[in-house]
């Protein structure tokens, strides 16, 4: 009787977690609009950052260095010198992860290579501190 006890309890619990899973995806839902209508209405505004009594928004941009070609980029890391550092049989992206950084903080790119940029928004709860 245990066993069928459990069992019962384990279907309970997992449609009490499917049931909260959709009230998530429907909040994700409502931020992301939320969010997407901010940054649309910031960029509208020429705002960079705002702040209220509540919050301080800040809108940002990550830049990051994505292989878009991998044959481009290995060669021009072998034509650099390169390429035994940064590639086995395929690119170590771990490896490559750093001069990548470093690649987009001088504004550069390489070979088979593109820049990416996200826009995210940055935003404090300013009734915490």
């Amino acid at each position: 009787m245990e066993i069928q006890n459990r069992a019962n309890k384990l279907v309970e619990l997992r449609k009490e977690i499917n049931k909260l899973q959709e009230t998530m995806n429907i909040l994700k839902g409502k931020r992301d609009n939320i969010q997407r209508e901010l940054v649309e209405e910031m960029g509208n505004l020429n705002l960079k950052s705002f702040k209220n009594d509540k919050v301080t928004v800040a809108k940002a941009t990550r830049k990051t260095l994505q292989i878009v070609n991998e044959e481009e980029l290995i060669k021009e890391l072998e034509n650099k010198g390169i390429k035994d550092e940064y590639v086995s049989e395929q690119i170590n992206k771990d490896l490559f992860r750093g001069l990548a950084t470093q690649l987009v903080k001088e504004g550069k790119k390489m070979r088979g290579t593109e820049i990416r940029e996200i826009e995210f928004l940055s935003i404090r709860d300013n009734q915490s501190n």
